[in-house]
């Protein structure tokens, strides 16, 4: 290929040794796919059951999810997958969702550990690199709220997704992932309210800036409005003076 052993016409890659492992093992499982999956699978030592479609991921040097080796703890059913072909390639579709989803650290943990062993199995030569960005991520949960656990998981999918299956960088080349911890992680970050389900991005106020002309009913009400501030007028719906209908008498007439 004419950009191979080129970046961006600067020289040659200065590819690691364990990506250049990488590949070579690449291009050997690809060779029959579905030979190296069985082979794999049926090894004596062979990482506990992961779903099929997971073990395709790392053969194919693809980033994995986690929500799947999570779910493949407990497993009351049984992983069907449904197979395409386009031209020479042959694609696996998992049929079945993630039971369960990683939420927090201890979570992560869990998954990280099954995930880790099935690459390892089939790159030996990452196993420190592996263990050294557990370490990594496990310090980021120790050091911060748990309220904070979810944008740690959100780095971790974005530096894998980065990472892949490790063709051309490291899980530890940190400093190439600076930005995405800036961007996620820290509150100034593009994504830092985006990484926590639930929270909406951008100003709180331009909602509530604006009141309505109605009044509010739970005001005029004994238990009052919950709501602070309020989208409605506070006032009276009676006479329309700033007290509630309830507490409403000749001397706060209008």
């Amino acid at each position: 290929m004419p950009w191979y052993g080129i970046q961006g016409g600067k020289g040659l890659i200065n590819r690691t040794l364990s990506c250049t492992q990488t590949c070579e093992l690449l291009e050997l499982y690809g060779e029959d796919l579905p030979r190296s999956k069985f082979l794999i699978r049926t090894a004596t030592y062979s990482p506990e059951e992961n779903q099929a479609s997971q073990w395709e991921r790392i053969l194919r040097g693809e980033s994995l999810n986690l929500d799947y080796f999570l779910s493949s703890v407990v497993r009351t059913q049984i992983d069907e997958d449904r197979k395409a072909r386009i031209g020479e390639t042959h694609l696996t579709f998992s049929t079945s969702d993630a039971k369960r989803k990683v939420r927090n650290a201890a979570n992560w943990a869990t998954a990280w550990r099954r995930a880790s062993e099935a690459v390892a199995f089939a790159f030996p030569h990452r196993r420190e690199e592996l263990d050294e960005y557990q370490r990594h991520i496990q310090v980021e949960f120790d050091v911060k709220q748990p309220s904070a656990h979810q944008r740690i998981i959100s780095y971790d999918i974005a530096v894998r997704n980065n990472v892949g299956g490790g063709q051309t960088s490291l899980l530890t080349d940190r400093e190439r992932f600076s930005h995405l911890y800036s961007a996620i992680v820290l509150p100034d970050g593009i994504e830092f309210t985006a990484s926590v389900p639930g929270i909406r991005r951008g100003p709180t106020t331009a909602k509530t800036s604006t009141k309505s002309t109605e009044t509010c009913n739970k005001y005029n009400t004994s238990s009052g409005c919950p709501h602070s501030p309020c989208r409605y007028r506070h006032v009276c719906k009676k006479y329309g003076g700033e007290h509630p209908q309830n507490e409403c008498d000749n001397s706060q007439k209008r």
